[in-house]
């Protein structure tokens, strides 16, 4: 295939002619004029007029410019709709380079085309087997949509709080075993759950016994004090006595007169009066504490063993809303342990894949390296081709064009 083009500068206006002979188009801004020749052996001629620029004139044909790349790739590179990075545009620019960008490297044709587009157009017009560049783009492609994936469900915030705040994607293991001893003590609870009915009246009957043992309890502990205290004053006696006061003042010598010793007397007597008078009332209030204490254990016996009846009761019983919040409890625990499993598949799935692409790609390099070994009459022809048109402008230096498989992993 050879392609022919001859280009014309008009962006200060002007006429140009076209290969139909006798017609004349007016141009008043820069306009593009290819003259191609296919293989056929026709001629023909195009231009675009900068007066309406989403058309394109192609033997006097108007046509879309989508419409006219297309057929161009097709008449000139026998491009079709599965053809895969490869469009008339990208394929054109190896022939004319494009702006100044296409001149600074020796493979670079156009600004910012991206690595392995620029591989694939050029490998096709080298004649090589693009599938199978294409093919290792595609595990590529996968392979970093996997990682991303990956670093993505690490980042989850979701799994994070199903992990308890653990920044560790390795506690998913540790986790799940926590949750699922959960899980079998919940199923146990329900198992053995029964529902009573009269729940909520028992429990109102417990609660009213033991605020009444709590009052019974206070008046046990109020008797036991009076008690005691009644004990201590019972066991108090006159620390002075009449007589003790008289041999006193024998003692120290002051005779004490006969009315002294009498009202001293008197006094003695009053005074043991109060204390008869003040042990009888302590005893007859002994005596009433003492009822009342006995009374009182009594009552916090009894109460005590209705109590414990009714806790037992409790105990062995619940209520309907006991039974759903456990029920609903269990739900949220199955469903934890189900996305954490799911999260781990996922782990397994990503690093299963991973590996075979990693050996796919292994693989396809040896494939590629076999294919390069049959096709290596065609590398040899390409080789001495390139190497004698470098020798044409410069003969001193030692320059060609080389096929070969790259060795880096994931590389095309």
């Amino acid at each position: 295939m050879y392609l022919c083009t001859r280009n014309y500068d008009l962006s200060r206006g002007g006429t140009f002619e076209t290969a139909k002979a006798g017609t004349f188009h007016s141009v008043t801004a820069g306009t593009l004029i290819p003259l191609s020749a296919f293989e056929d052996g026709s001629s023909h001629y195009s231009y675009r007029s900068t007066e309406n620029d989403g058309t394109i004139i192609f033997d006097d044909q108007e046509m879309k410019i989508k419409v006219f790349n297309k057929m161009m790739g097709e008449k000139l590179f026998g491009l079709n709709e599965d053809n895969r990075f490869l469009s008339f545009r990208s394929l054109i620019t190896r022939f004319i380079r494009e702006g100044k960008n296409g001149y600074t490297s020796f493979n670079t044709f156009k600004a910012k085309e991206q690595s392995p587009i620029d591989l694939v157009n050029t490998a096709y017009l080298l004649g090589l087997d693009v599938n199978r560049i294409i093919h290792k783009i595609d595990l590529k492609e996968e392979d970093d949509l996997l990682k991303q994936q990956e670093t993505n469900l690490a980042k989850d915030p979701v799994m994070h709080s199903l992990l308890l705040g653990s920044e560790r994607i390795e506690d998913i293991d540790l986790r799940l075993l926590d949750i699922r001893q959960q899980i079998d003590k919940l199923q146990h609870n329900i198992r053995n759950f029964v529902i009573a009915e009269d729940y909520g009246e028992i429990k109102l009957q417990a609660d009213a016994i033991s605020q009444d043992l709590y009052s019974w309890r206070n008046i046990v502990t109020k008797c036991n004090i009076a008690l005691a205290n009644i004990s201590r004053s019972l066991e108090r006696k006159p620390d002075i006595k009449k007589q003790n006061l008289v041999s006193f003042f024998e003692e120290a010598n002051v005779s004490l007169g006969e009315m002294v010793i009498k009202t001293l007397e008197e006094v003695e007597s009053f005074n043991e009066k109060l204390l008869n008078d003040r042990s009888r009332i302590l005893i007859k209030q002994q005596d009433e504490y003492t009822r009342q204490l006995k009374e009182a254990e009594q009552k916090v016996k009894e109460l005590e063993s209705q109590e414990d009846e009714k806790l037992q009761y409790l105990k062995s019983h619940g209520a309907l809303d006991d039974y759903t919040k456990l029920t609903e409890l269990l739900s949220d625990q199955k469903f934890k342990m189900e996305k954490l499993e799911q999260y781990k598949q996922l782990q397994k799935d990503y690093k299963k894949r991973r590996e075979e692409i990693k050996l796919a790609f292994t693989d396809e390099n040896l494939e590629t390296q076999k294919y390069l070994d049959r096709i290596d009459g065609l590398v040899q022809r390409h080789m001495e081709f390139f190497h004698d048109l470098v020798k044409t402008f410069y003969s001193d230096k030692r320059a060609g064009l080389q096929i070969r498989k790259h060795s880096t992993e994931y590389r095309y």
